[in-house]
């Protein structure tokens, strides 16, 4: 299956070649932790775009997302917090009777989650979209 690495936002304001672009969250977005990391952080977002294409406000416009930003956030949101839940265990378990081991390695995924909300908030507003076009809605009529 095929990421889908575009978005539907619709123009708020154009000017001087930047275009402010309002985007509703995608399906799996609205319950993702990591939404900030593809910049859908809430019911809609709004995105400042430098474009060379003539806009207007109300235009709606066709957003190119860079598939490694989604592969970062989800091996961050999957990958990482089972990585220190085994790497604490594991740590734990030269120490500590295997209970407690356990325990410690439940306080690794803890951290893990807490690590990954800070890396949220500082990198969240720096994802970056493209412009691909406008969007076409009798290009859509024709294709389905």
């Amino acid at each position: 299956m095929a990421v889908d690495e575009t978005q539907i936002g619709v123009v708020k304001t154009f000017k001087d070649g930047v275009a402010t672009v309002i985007m509703n969250a995608q399906g799996g977005c609205s319950s993702c932790a990591m939404h900030g990391m593809c910049g859908t952080d809430s019911t809609s977002t709004e995105h400042e775009i430098p474009t060379d294409i003539e806009l207007e406000a109300g235009d709606k416009v066709i957003l190119y997302i860079d598939p490694s930003k989604r592969i970062i956030s989800a091996l961050l949101l999957f990958i990482f917090p089972i990585t220190m839940l085994v790497l604490f265990y594991y740590a734990a378990s030269f120490f500590v009777k295997e209970g407690f081991a356990v325990l410690i390695g439940l306080f690794g995924l803890v951290v893990a989650f807490f690590i990954n909300r800070m890396i949220d908030k500082v990198w969240g507003k720096k994802v970056s979209f493209i412009i691909a076009s406008k969007y076409e809605e009798e290009y859509d009529e024709d294709n389905s």
